[in-house]
């Protein structure tokens, strides 16, 4: 007779089974370990002092061993931060893009965030000599280990209350190669209950379809500049869902703030939708609905665009939307030498950086002023940027300093455009193939220039004689 007896050992048996099949199917991240730490000051935040920990995290990934260097930055009275940090995987050529470059050393530490980043691979040859991660040691491919172990050990490992003290919330981003790691973990099971929020900008996807990450992957914001869109089929990475948003930035290049490039920058948005992610994560608000580039099935690239050359839809800052120029998200034409990169990487052009085509003296298409007076301009821009503040892709500080610099600006003003060149036939995509072209337009305008100062001086001598 089979009694409850047998009932219970049977059961017993299949939990021990299951638990052991579990055990080697679902992959896990060994624990890793905080090792040599030093600690330093490293300054003041709205009054509170902050200290950086350094040190080598070590651990055991599917590689092998590692030996990653790492970096903590939070405030020397735990008790006066917010107690959520955010966690950037160091890029192999940047080192901390996000916080240096997108958001700011400032941004984060004058609101109380702490801060934590390691590094998942060896520095590209074209790093400085100064990059944090010459001393790692460990297999590249196993990233998304190191990452999730770190995150774990900010939380469980024993020297962490020493080191952040308690962890609240623990947020992740990542730009470019360094977004990765991060983003394989929001399709792993590693990456299961690990960060309750996660901002991958500039994601590298070269796959075929996408899916939406799981709910247990924490709250997703994926940032996509239109050159992610054009060079790395950013727009699989599309979609919302109850934890996923995306968003995507007209004329914006992978890489910003690199001079004679352009001067659009996808990093004020990067520090809008970072608040609104902390609000979403703390249960405060929803994040701003996800919006995308426009489609055009004719286009060469997909992408609808407007008179001037710049992509319709997503979001568009206030100088792309009243056409203050053509925003070019991908220039192949520079020499990837010229950035530190080898040609034989890049042999059709190196695509991560942008141009820009100065329009403000160019007539609109059915022959009109593009800005009659300096006043117009500024009302549009400033028009353009409450916009985006009301729909929260940008914040007010950031709209504020805009608007002053386009105040400062002499668009619009007589003196501006001595010289009234006809409109041009732009190409339709977001690249440009030549940087002749912009030598080709500054001659032009200099040729012209001269030729009306000869006539000026003519023209001022017969009226002497």
């Amino acid at each position: 007779m089979y009694t409850y007896r047998n009932l219970g050992k049977a059961l017993v048996v299949a939990l021990i089974v299951l638990t052991l099949t579990l055990s080697m199917t679902a992959p896990s991240a060994a624990a890793g370990t905080f090792q040599d730490v030093e600690t330093v000051a490293y300054g003041t935040f709205s009054g509170v002092a902050y200290v950086k920990h350094t040190g080598t995290f070590v651990g055991t990934a599917s590689g092998g061993s590692y030996a990653a260097p790492f970096e903590i930055i939070v405030p020397l009275n735990r008790d006066q931060g917010n107690r959520r940090i955010l966690v950037e995987p160091y890029h192999p050529n940047g080192a901390a893009v996000i916080r240096d470059f997108a958001l700011s050393p400032e941004f984060l530490f004058e609101r109380g965030f702490g801060y934590a980043a390691v590094c998942f691979s060896v520095p590209w040859p074209s790093a400085p000599d100064t990059h944090p991660c010459q001393d790692f040691s460990g297999a590249s491919r196993d990233g998304a280990e190191i990452l999730a172990a770190f995150a774990r050990a900010l939380r469980a490992d024993p020297l962490a209350p020493d080191l952040v003290g308690g962890v609240q919330k623990l947020y992740a981003s990542g730009h470019s190669d360094a977004s990765g790691p991060l983003h394989e973990l929001l399709y792993s099971p590693l990456g299961r209950a690990l960060f309750d929020l996660s901002i991958p900008v500039g994601v590298p996807w070269r796959g075929g379809t996408h899916q939406l990450p799981d709910p247990d992957a924490g709250r997703v914001m994926v940032l996509l500049a239109e050159a992610d869109i054009l060079n790395m089929n950013g727009a699989a990475l599309r979609g919302t869902a109850v934890n996923y948003r995306s968003y995507e930035v007209a004329g914006a290049p992978h890489v910003i703030g690199v001079p004679d490039t352009t001067p659009l920058s996808w990093a004020p948005v990067m520090r809008a939708l970072f608040i609104a992610g902390d609000r979403w994560a703390t249960e405060v608000g929803e994040p701003p609905y996800s919006i995308v580039l426009a489609d055009d099935a004719t286009a060469i690239d997909g992408i609808a665009r407007d008179e001037n050359g710049n992509a319709l839809g997503g979001i568009r800052l206030p100088d792309v939307q009243v056409g203050r120029g053509r925003f070019i998200a991908v220039n192949l034409s520079l020499p990837a030498a010229t950035f530190g990169y080898s040609n034989d990487d890049f042999p059709k052009g190196i695509p991560l950086f942008g141009a820009f085509e100065d329009l403000k003296c160019v007539p609109r298409a059915d022959g009109s002023a593009r800005f009659p007076d300096h006043e117009t301009y500024v009302q549009r821009f400033a028009e353009q940027a409450q916009q985006l503040v009301s729909q929260g892709y940008l914040l007010q500080a950031d709209a504020d300093h805009m608007i002053a610099e386009a105040k400062a600006s002499d668009v619009g003003t007589p003196e501006a455009c001595v010289v009234s060149l006809a409109s041009e036939m732009l190409p339709e995509t977001g690249r440009q193939a030549r940087a002749e072209r912009h030598a080709e337009m500054t001659i032009l305008m200099g040729l012209v220039s001269i030729a009306v100062g000869i006539a000026c001086q003519r023209r001022v001598k017969g009226t002497r004689t």
